[in-house]
């Protein structure tokens, strides 16, 4: 908490992994939707990180987080014309002094997308029990940390409870914990705030200051309108708007070319470039810079001894190509430098652009890389396998950069595990992208990293540069399941090793460049 209190982005991403899923079912209690509860609890974090330095009570900080969410929620009603009254800003909620019981008064909330059953037996309940019996139920808290949570006493928490059971019907508890999957926050919000706090705390200290403040009025000056005018005007202003906080800062971060042109910002501030299309057609992302655990655990299912020890590794920002490197853009490297075509690729390859470029050998891949290196003036390389891990994890510690489960909707694998009936590759970019805008990070084509072959983490590095000293023998690593290989392969924390010469027919790469 110390260290958070210092403005240490990595010390705070501890705090919002351990406290995002409550706070996000906090605001849930209060607008009953989960794109909005998830807003509000980005919100929450951000706000909280740019003002903790003001919290006399460390101790506080849970119930302090509460009462942000609290208020936050009521902004978003009131924005939206479902309660009457003036906004409430940040500035008026005191730290020092919490609402020990934690109520407030409520009116009829934003139609919710849960059973109708359910949704009307939520809004039946004031919102103190409606908070409660969320946390309770969707959470699976225990009336202690639900105290903890609210700094209320337990047996508070347990008359609440007993209330809201006689209030709502027999049997709906069931009903309420079936719904867990559809209220409780996804990965990719999880990522989207450490994200967007990694980036905050890039910026020099008066810019930061500036942005901070420039922003958090701008939306304080839009709030009140900007729902009310969406029917009526448009313009930078109701867009700015329709971002959250952890957005509108993301976009003040990476300079977006929106906001700055209309000259809603006056201060310079050194920017990370927004997202990029290179010379040959190459659309790369930029990836903040933050420190994530490397590694699985050992209860991971599929979990390879190759894949630990788990280890805290710091990465500093760089791009990523948004996709595999595809067919139509390595022809381009073929065609200038007349290197060596891999296999099958007149017959098999060269007819379908888009497909990810396959039979590509570590040696071929890094020559792409230097390749374009001279053709742009700026570096192009092979991601280490920290920065691989990193990318693909996306602030995400799941066993896959979504969840815990894997279907055939989320990646291209061998959804039947049998060589004869395995999927062909497809075009990149053709199942959803993970919180970082990348594609196909966990199936299709499997990558090539810059990393040699270590048969654990005993050692690695942890500052995110390519581990190639102390390798038994130059064989390279690569990353990523694929269209042919199993669900295991697809984890964020899969690595293997090639040991032959030539490369594989699911072998592909995509490419890291260097930040201006």
């Amino acid at each position: 908490m110390e260290r958070a209190r210092q403005g240490d982005a990595e010390a705070f991403g501890f705090l919002v992994e351990r406290h995002f899923e409550v706070v996000h079912l906090i605001a849930y209690s209060r607008v009953r939707d989960r794109d909005a509860a998830e807003d509000i609890a980005q919100d929450v974090f951000v706000k909280a990180f740019l003002s903790l330095e003001h919290l006399r009570d460390p101790g506080k900080f849970r119930p302090w987080l509460s009462q942000i969410a609290r208020h936050l929620a009521l902004n978003w009603r009131r924005d939206r014309g479902t309660e009457r009254g003036r906004a409430i800003s940040l500035e008026e909620i005191p730290s020092e002094h919490m609402d020990r019981d934690g109520a407030r008064p409520g009116d009829q909330i934003a139609a919710s997308q849960e059973s109708v059953e359910v949704g009307r037996a939520l809004r039946r309940l004031p919102e103190d029990l409606r908070e409660v019996v969320v946390l309770r139920f969707v959470g699976d808290l225990s009336n202690v940390e639900i105290a903890r949570q609210l700094d209320v006493h337990p047996a508070t928490v347990g008359r609440h409870l007993e209330r809201a059971m006689k209030m709502m019907k027999a049997g709906l508890e069931p009903l309420l914990r079936g719904q867990q999957a559809a209220i409780r926050p996804r990965v990719s919000a999880l990522a989207r705030t450490t994200a967007a706090i990694a980036a905050i705390s890039a910026l020099p200290p008066a810019a930061r200051a500036a942005a901070t403040q420039q922003a958090m009025a701008l939306t304080e000056r839009i709030l009140p309108s900007a729902g009310r005018a969406a029917g009526r005007s448009g313009g930078v202003a109701l867009l700015w708007r329709t971002l959250s906080l952890p957005r509108q800062i993301a976009v003040l971060a990476t300079g977006a070319a929106l906001i700055l042109s209309a000259g809603l910002l006056s201060f310079n501030v050194v920017r990370s470039p927004a997202i990029l299309t290179n010379s040959i057609g190459m659309r790369l992302r930029p990836i903040p810079g933050g420190s994530f655990l490397m590694g699985s655990p050992e209860s991971e299912p599929g979990r390879r001894v190759t894949e630990g020890p788990v280890h805290r590794v710091t990465v500093r920002p760089f791009y990523m190509g948004e996709t595999e490197v595809t067919v139509e853009q390595y022809q381009q490297f073929l065609a200038a430098t007349g290197f060596r075509t891999p296999q099958f690729w007149e017959v098999v390859q060269r007819p379908h652009p888009k497909l990810p470029a396959l039979y590509i050998r570590w040696e071929d891949a890094k020559a792409f890389c230097d390749w374009l290196s001279r053709v742009e003036g700026v570096t192009y390389r092979l991601p280490t396998e920290a920065e691989w891990e990193y990318a693909c994890r996306a602030g995400s510690t799941t066993t896959f950069h979504w969840g815990d489960e894997i279907t055939a909707a989320e990646a291209n694998f061998d959804l039947l595990g049998g060589e004869d009936e395995q999927n062909p590759p497809v075009n990149v970019g053709s199942y959803p992208p993970n919180a970082f805008g990348l594609h196909d990070m966990a199936g299709n084509a499997r990558e090539w990293c810059l990393d040699l072959w270590h048969d654990n983490y005993v050692g690695a590095p942890v500052d995110g540069s390519a581990w190639v000293e102390g390798a038994e023998a130059s064989l390279p690593v690569y990353r990523g399941g694929s269209f042919w290989g199993g669900a295991e392969m697809c984890r964020s924390a899969f690595r293997n090793v090639c040991t032959h010469p030539e490369s594989h027919f699911n072998q592909g790469f995509r490419v890291v460049r260097a930040l201006d």
